[in-house]
């Protein structure tokens, strides 16, 4: 008899803060109901949880259709077919995080476009229901353009064959539409498909191929620099399988596998059908430094500035816009003036120790957008004196790092501090 109860599968992880996090589980999402023995494939949810959308397909995959699921007290009821766009080629849905625009993919024929290529379109909610499709101007090109998400930031990640080899761009939003097309380079790789960026943009999920091997998962952290390297979803998320189609909501990771579960096993030589599975995103968020490991970092690197005397550094720490308040005064010193201070500042201190006191304070707001970083650091060095000799000094300041999390990733735009005899 074939198992029709869901797939649970655990992995022991550990966040970055040392802290270790629960087993996760890796299950069937809705067996029988959502996942069926027919291909299902990307999953979206309205902002209360409680209404999914997701692509079912023939057996044969010459049908694919947009269902729609409810929850009510607590089970899923059974999927229907999204009216609004029924008999349209419509895959890859993402609902923005207010519910009022829902993206897909569809080969509906856009102006001065071959038909038969898909590209991204969107209806808008309305008061009277759902809007036309509207296609989404910038982002389109000629070639096939498709799966989309957004970050709480409007930041919108796609996948284009546009120069003839999947990859992936970014476009954010501007007064009149969408910024141009920028390629997502992740470290040295340049190809994927299948993007999924975190609400909060420190991550993003993609498909991948991997040699000899079906399409898999990956993970890519942003950090100050860009974004880093991918690293392979570890089983069992991964498998020896295909996975494809990420997508987050609320506190769980929902991906496509062609795993056998609800969809029984087929022959080698027949595509598995696949079916959606969840797993919390918890544990890969893990996988990237967390905000708190990042400030920390970044606060090691102001520190690094002033022991090495590297300007450059110091300042590439800083957004344009900084403010500090010191000795009973806030200022507002342009990139410029703070260069042409700290050159000289560095140029004549000589530091031998710059050290924390104590394990600096860090928190980050709830919505990831600002943090802030307390710490208390004994100095010592010399320094240029009023009669210009060499005087040697020992201090020990107090201080407040703010930081703002922006496209370029968290960037120091304050400074409150004061001073007291060691």
């Amino acid at each position: 008899m074939r198992n029709t109860w869901p797939l649970v599968l655990t992995v022991c992880l550990a966040c970055s803060e040392g802290v270790p996090l629960a087993s996760p589980t890796v299950e069937v999402f809705a067996p029988g109901v959502i996942s069926s023995e027919l291909p299902e494939f990307a999953t979206t949810f309205s902002p209360s949880g409680d209404t999914v959308f997701y692509n079912r397909t023939s057996a044969d995959r010459s049908r694919l259709d947009l269902f729609y699921s409810t929850r009510v007290d607590g089970s899923w009821s059974p999927g229907k077919a999204f009216e609004p766009l029924e008999g349209v080629r419509a895959i890859d849905p993402f609902l923005t995080a207010d519910g009022g625009r829902l993206y897909f993919s569809s080969d509906l024929p856009p102006d001065g476009r071959s038909e038969g290529s898909f590209n991204l379109w969107f209806l808008e909610r309305t008061p009277t229901g759902w809007s036309e499709p509207r296609f989404v101007p910038t982002v389109g090109s000629d070639s096939s353009d498709v799966f989309n998400s957004l970050a709480e930031d409007g930041t919108m990640v796609f996948s284009s064959r546009r120069d003839g080899v999947r990859r992936i761009y970014a476009v954010r939003p501007e007064a009149d539409g969408w910024s141009e097309p920028e390629l997502v380079r992740f470290g040295d790789v340049d190809e994927g498909s299948n993007p999924a960026i975190s609400p909060d943009g420190r991550f993003v999920v993609f498909s991948r191929p991997t040699p000899a091997e079906p399409p898999d998962l990956f993970v890519s952290c942003r950090s100050g620099s860009g974004w880093e390297e991918p690293q392979r979803l570890p089983e069992p998320v991964s498998s020896p399988f295909t996975e494809l189609a990420p997508g987050f909501a609320g506190p769980d990771l929902y991906v496509t596998s062609e795993r056998p579960g609800v969809a029984p096993a087929v022959p080698d030589s027949v595509r598995p059908p696949g079916d959606i599975y969840r797993t919390p995103k918890a544990w890969i968020a893990a996988m990237c430094p967390s905000a708190t490991a990042e400030l920390r970092h970044l606060h090691q690197e102001l520190i690094r500035a002033h022991l090495e005397g590297n300007v450059d550094l110091w300042m590439s720490l800083e957004a344009d816009g900084f403010v500090s308040v010191n000795r009973g005064r806030v200022a507002y010193p342009n990139a410029a003036d703070r260069r042409a201070q700290r050159t000289a500042y560095l140029q004549d201190a000589s530091f031998t120790a710059y050290r924390d006191l104590r394990e600096p304070t860090v928190r980050v707001s709830e919505d990831g957008s600002l943090g802030w970083l307390i710490a208390e650091v004994e100095i010592e060095g010399t320094a240029t004196g009023p009669d210009g000799t060499r005087e040697a000094f020992h201090d020990v300041w107090a201080w407040v790092e703010l930081y703002e999390h922006t496209n370029e990733g968290w960037q120091l735009v304050g400074n409150a501090s004061n001073r007291r005899d060691p």
